[in-house]
């Protein structure tokens, strides 16, 4: 081989290398815009109970969390990441369509706040019900970032549905 030959096979080398890197540090699409909240790409399930978030009906969830509280999980800054939560202001007895309550949940040096509205009760009203729909705000705050969306979703075990109205 000659030496342009050789040369120009280790420009190309080195050029595909620079785009490898390249492509290796991109973020998921869900943060190439510079949001912090993006779409979870790995979406957990808590034996089908727990809270379910998204930014309208029938879209991907941004907010998925264990009724219990932790763990929960949100795509932040473009990667799905675990949340503790740090405190429940969740009534014992949620029964009630207009009630509010808020979460808050901590991971490194993030912060997450979801606030919630119970827009609908569906099941039974003698005890805990099945299913509760809600609106909710979620904001997180990571560094000097901060981000605040509007959500809706249900609380309690997706396998159950309200009834039709």
């Amino acid at each position: 081989m000659n030496k342009k030959a050789l040369s120009l096979c280790l420009i190309i080398f080195l050029g595909v290398l620079a785009l490898q890197k390249s492509f290796a540090h991109e973020t998921s699409p869900s943060a190439s815009k510079g949001d912090l909240i993006g779409d979870i790409e790995d979406l957990p399930l808590f034996g089908g109970c727990g809270i379910y978030l998204q930014k309208s009906k029938g879209d991907v969830f941004v907010f998925v969390g264990n009724i219990g509280g932790t763990p929960a999980t949100m795509n932040i800054d473009g990667r799905d990441t675990k949340l503790e939560m740090m405190s429940d202001g969740n009534p014992e007895n949620i029964k009630k369509k207009g009630l509010r309550f808020t979460r808050q949940y901590t991971a490194d040096e993030m912060a997450v706040q979801a606030d919630f509205l119970i827009t609908r009760v569906c099941g039974s009203k003698r005890e805990k019900p099945e299913l509760i729909e809600c609106t909710a705000t979620v904001t997180v705050k990571k560094g000097g970032r901060k981000e605040t969306i509007p959500v809706r979703g249900t609380c309690g075990c997706i396998r159950y549905e309200c009834e039709k109205r």
